[in-house]
């Protein structure tokens, strides 16, 4: 199983179109298996989109609908005219830059069911604090499992252990393995890392469970959101639980060996089903 995650700073980049190219173009070469994205934002005001089947609705859609220029909805749209179609949904955290309707997005390859949940003690939707959880019930090889895409708020004032507390209480009822993606803002080897794999659903954290690794940073600062930091941190994740084990853990779109489509680096992994672990469940 192939999986991408990146936060895509959407709608915010110089040279968008040609970043956007990028996207696709990578998308379509590697053929992932499932995508989560962050920051995928669509501009207020904006006219209502109309889907197709490929669009899997969550129940928070009826509050905030998919707009045309949803980034997301570009994305796929873009991909099908490739020939590389995606399942995907969509889900909307909160105001950002005051011009935009901020949310989370997962692409798959087979149906998603799809579910918005918000972790975060703030519920003002006009307030960047908002946070969210999408997740989504799906299958790969005969197993359902459940996959969800995050964007997290920092260590300070707490703010992020109670998020990680509501996403931790929301996963521990899934009955299915979990693969949870996305911009944790949490660095590598601080207490939000290590709080999460201390959880008691027993994440793995691929770059650390990959058994080859190419990369590791995910941010060069200074950006958005890390104003003060100047060296390259890794504070974008995937983690799954031991229903897999980890092939392969590369860092893309890095601005190195692939130009860059966002302020933060892409992650793709390579999972194999731990064919052990199902045999025991």
């Amino acid at each position: 199983m192939k999986i991408l995650t990146l936060n895509t700073h959407s709608w915010l980049e110089e040279q968008q179109a040609e970043k956007m190219d990028r996207l696709v173009e990578k998308i379509v070469t590697e053929d992932y298996d499932l995508i989560a994205l962050q920051e995928v934002n669509q501009r207020v005001g904006g006219e209502r989109a109309v889907l197709d089947d490929w669009y899997c609705l969550n129940e928070d859609n009826d509050r905030f609908p998919i707009l045309v220029d949803n980034f997301a909805k570009v994305l796929a749209e873009r991909l099908q005219i490739a020939d590389c179609d995606y399942y995907w949904t969509w889900a909307f955290s909160h105001i950002g830059y005051e011009v935009f309707e901020e949310g989370l997005a997962l692409f798959s390859k087979t149906p998603l069911l799809s579910t918005c949940t918000r972790v975060s003690a703030c519920d003002d939707f006009a307030d960047a604090r908002r946070r969210i959880l999408l997740s989504a019930v799906t299958e790969h090889q005969g197993q359902l499992y459940t996959f969800a895409s995050a964007h997290h708020s920092w260590w300070e004032n707490g703010a992020f252990q109670i998020e990680w507390q509501q996403a931790e209480a929301y996963l521990k009822q899934s009955p299915y393995p979990i693969i949870l993606a996305g911009d944790f803002n949490q660095i590598a080897g601080t207490k939000g890392h290590d709080l999460i794999l201390a959880s008691e659903l027993k994440l793995q954290d691929a770059y650390l469970a990959a058994e080859v690794k190419i990369g590791a940073a995910t941010i060069e600062g200074p950006i958005a959101g890390w104003e003060e930091v100047a060296e390259a941190l890794r504070i974008d994740y995937v983690f799954f639980t031991d229903a897999w084990v980890a092939k392969k853990y590369e860092v893309v779109f890095e601005g190195q060996r692939e130009p860059l489509v966002s302020d933060h680096f892409g992650v793709a992994v390579e999972l194999l089903l731990n064919k052990k672990c199902l045999e025991k469940s």
